[in-house]
């Protein structure tokens, strides 16, 4: 057993490090593209939250940079909207990225769950790699939300010999 938790440890390790060492996008940056995507797209874009100050890693900024590009192209290409928000929170012990639209929405008992939720799907993978959680509402005519969450301090298990 202890085994299996090294060699989990160790490939976990190497994926941060793997992660941390591509091309940083900082949530910063992000913001700026999905206003220039957005804009293209003909839909407002309005921001509110600590983004200039942000306190997060760089890694846990790349991967919220890339859940936020994932999320505005969702929102460019299938939800018809006019305005799309995206909101930080960052608090003591959790940092949240929550992005809505006023779009066309979907009922989501009625998607076939194998043609749809690759991106959804990859953003929570994402997520799992710093203990991150992703929730997804949905309803015909009101829009969709998408929040991700991720603890402000990322636990790291070190296995010393005592």
């Amino acid at each position: 057993m202890n085994d299996i938790q090294t060699t989990a440890r160790t490939a976990l390790k190497q994926v941060r490090e793997l992660v941390s060492g591509m091309h940083a996008v900082t949530l910063r940056d992000e913001i700026r593209h999905a206003g220039q995507i957005l804009a293209a797209a003909d839909m407002e874009l309005e921001t509110s939250g600590p983004f200039e100050q942000m306190k997060a890693s760089p890694l846990v900024q790349n991967l919220l940079g890339l859940c936020l590009r994932e999320a505005v192209t969702n929102v460019v290409k299938h939800s018809k909207a006019t305005r799309c928000r995206i909101v930080l929170a960052e608090e003591a012990s959790l940092l949240s990225l929550t992005v809505e639209d006023n779009g066309r929405g979907f009922d989501e008992s009625a998607c076939d769950a194998g043609s749809t939720g690759r991106g959804l799907l990859g953003m929570k993978e994402r997520l799992e790699l710093v203990e991150g959680k992703l929730s997804f509402q949905a309803r015909p005519g009101e829009g969709a939300r998408l929040t991700l969450s991720v603890p402000s301090v990322i636990k790291q298990t070190v296995r010393g010999g005592a």
